[in-house]
């Protein structure tokens, strides 16, 4: 679905009957239909192989990138523009995840071997390509930052790449286990990542630091974050989803400490500070 909820990409072939109806022969064609969720009606179909990877949806939903093995591509929604993506062929394990920069002009794809793509998406010339290491699970552009990309490894680690001089600007480590989704808010303050190791982080990408541990029971595969950036919903393996509140400085005492100071009203009288603070 697009990040909005207004769009779903559903894939799938027709049925033998159908086709047998129309005189086609050979392999069962594949195509993508875009639908308006709120209309329930299909607004583009795209033609795609069964190789399909990747599909991502542009933040003004005029574009959608089809990432596959044979025919990588941005499709321009309200025209039925196609512009294929030149170069960039991923490595036999294929695709694992696209990405558009907040503007649109800048597309990216990330293969499991740690190979990076960017194209200009009105075009479909590439820009820039860079190994990550380590098999990629999810990349994101900073919003909008389009020299900024988060990418996400099963190796555990987290690389905010500056794609224009090709070098990491923060490697975020912490997490022991693979990263699994990794989200950023829509002002690009925070960076949520999602792990093996049962956690989600909440991360400064300005900087780096870490700001929050989200324990949660097992594996998490999905997060993201409203579109305010007050809240982070997070998925598990048993289908559960949860909603947390996205404030970085809780956990962190002085920032909390720092916080309360400016939302005191009055002091506590002798017998408040006795009944609830034990005499402190």
């Amino acid at each position: 679905m697009s990040s909005d909820g207004s769009l779903l990409a559903t894939g799938g072939s027709p049925s033998r009957e159908s086709l047998a109806r129309g005189g086609v022969r050979g392999p069962p064609p594949f195509r993508l239909e875009i639908w308006n969720v709120a209309q329930r009606r299909v607004i583009a179909r795209l033609p795609t192989t069964l190789s399909i990877g990747p599909i991502e949806f542009s933040r003004d939903l005029r574009h959608v990138a089809l990432v596959d093995d044979v025919r990588p591509a941005v499709d321009e929604l309200p025209s039925g523009r196609s512009v294929p993506l030149i170069g960039g062929h991923p490595c036999p394990a294929g695709w694992r995840s696209a990405a558009f920069s907040s503007d649109a002009r800048l597309v990216a794809a990330a293969d499991f071997c740690g190979d990076v793509f960017v194209w200009d998406a009105a075009r479909g010339q590439m820009r820039t390509s860079f190994n990550n290491g380590g098999e990629i699970s999810r990349i994101a552009f900073a919003p909008n930052n389009d020299a900024r990309l988060a990418v996400g490894s099963w190796n555990s680690k987290i690389t905010i790449w500056n794609i224009r001089s090709r070098r990491p600007a923060w490697v975020l480590t912490g997490h022991t286990g693979g990263v699994s989704s990794i989200a950023y808010s829509s002002d690009g303050s925070l960076l949520a990542s999602t792990s093996l190791d049962h956690t989600a982080r909440i991360w400064d990408p300005a900087n780096g630091r870490l700001l929050r541990v989200l324990q949660q029971p097992g594996p998490v595969f999905g997060v993201s974050f409203s579109p305010d950036g007050r809240s982070l919903a997070t998925g598990d393996t048993k289908g559960i989803v949860r909603i947390w509140d996205a404030c970085s400085a809780c956990g962190n005492a002085k920032a909390l400490l720092a916080i309360a100071k400016h939302q005191v009203t009055r002091q506590l009288t002798p017998l408040e500070r006795s009944t609830f603070l034990g005499g402190y």
